[in-house]
């Protein structure tokens, strides 16, 4: 059973299985919580990569080149869409949920409607016919910005449906190795790439880089928790949040023993899931430089690949 009133962390794993969790405050013990597993289903024949959520939808994707959908509120798969000749690498929902948009290794970009599913565009040749890694969804749903790997990083307009813009990402560091992510700021006014062993910050603003914050290893996910304040998770399994005004450290604080996988935060919640299948929360003070609490953890022993926050139902 879920609680309408709490968000559920969706994840997709290695083993093929999405999976969902909950946490729980304890009604005995003040500031007490548990992770309680809400979902789970074996809808793939393949590891899991990607999955994305509305309040009452869900999708999941992975190298079986299929796209599950769920309806969340009945709690059970409602369909399937097989667009894609190759692995699906991202699912993102715009944000007021009229769209899916997804992209895949076969190098194309497609968005359905949501409800009928139809098939509204589709880029072909999206990063010149190689793979796409991942899209990220302006927050105002006008604009989304992909990698590659053909190491550029494309702005499209959702509006009018077409390519913008493309930056060559080479003069950033970028070698041989795949470009995995592209993230928003939540009002849209920055976007970080991790790139090797830094996160790569952008201004929309200046047009350019705002900050260049270095890891002490590779770095798999970038979070922000505001417009000033970012996250970086690494395969030393540290999560270090840095001041965008001067690329200052402000706190760090350890996962587990394993790679980071994934980064969320919701409201007061940040995130976090490893590659050897940890789950943990912690709690973000109200200002959200100080170091945040730790308040549960689990590990169900799947290899977690993928992470995405379902937001309760607003009635």
């Amino acid at each position: 059973m879920t609680s309408e009133n709490s968000f559920e962390i969706l994840i997709g794993t290695y083993e093929e299985f999405v999976l969902g969790y909950q946490l729980i405050k304890s009604e005995d013990e003040e500031n007490k919580y548990t992770l309680t597993q809400t979902f789970v289903t074996h809808s793939h024949t393949a590891s899991v990569r990607s999955v994305a959520a509305t309040s009452k939808l869900a999708a999941s994707s992975g190298a079986d080149e299929t796209v599950v959908l769920y309806d969340m509120v009945k709690r059970k798969q409602s369909g399937a869409l097989m667009q894609h000749e190759g692995t699906i690498t991202c699912l993102k929902f715009t944000p007021e949920g009229s769209h899916l948009i997804s992209c895949s290794d076969d190098g194309s970009i497609a968005i359905f409607r949501v409800g009928s599913w139809q098939l509204e565009k589709l880029f072909k040749k999206a990063h010149k016919g190689t793979a796409v890694n991942h899209i990220s969804i302006h927050p105002s749903g006008k604009l989304a910005l992909s990698v590659g790997k053909d190491k550029t990083l494309r702005t499209w307009n959702l509006v009018k449906g077409r390519s913008a813009y493309i930056t060559n990402l080479s003069s950033y560091g970028v070698g041989f190795e795949n470009l995995d992510s592209v993230v928003w700021s939540p009002e849209g006014l920055l976007y970080a790439i991790p790139i090797q062993n830094k996160a790569v910050v952008f201004s929309v603003e200046k047009a350019g880089v705002l900050q260049t914050l270095k890891s002490e290893s590779k770095v798999h996910s970038v979070c922000f928790l505001n417009e000033t304040t970012v996250c970086t998770g690494n395969e030393e399994s540290a999560i270090t949040a840095y001041n965008l005004t001067d690329g200052s450290h402000l706190w760090q604080i350890k996962a587990s023993a394993s790679r980071i996988k994934g980064l969320a935060s919701h409201r007061n919640h940040l995130i976090c899931i490893t590659s050897a299948g940890d789950l943990v929360v912690w709690e973000l003070n109200e200002d959200v430089t100080r170091e945040p609490q730790r308040v549960s953890a689990t590990n169900d022993g799947c290899r977690f690949t993928c992470l995405a926050i379902r937001p309760p139902v607003v009635r």
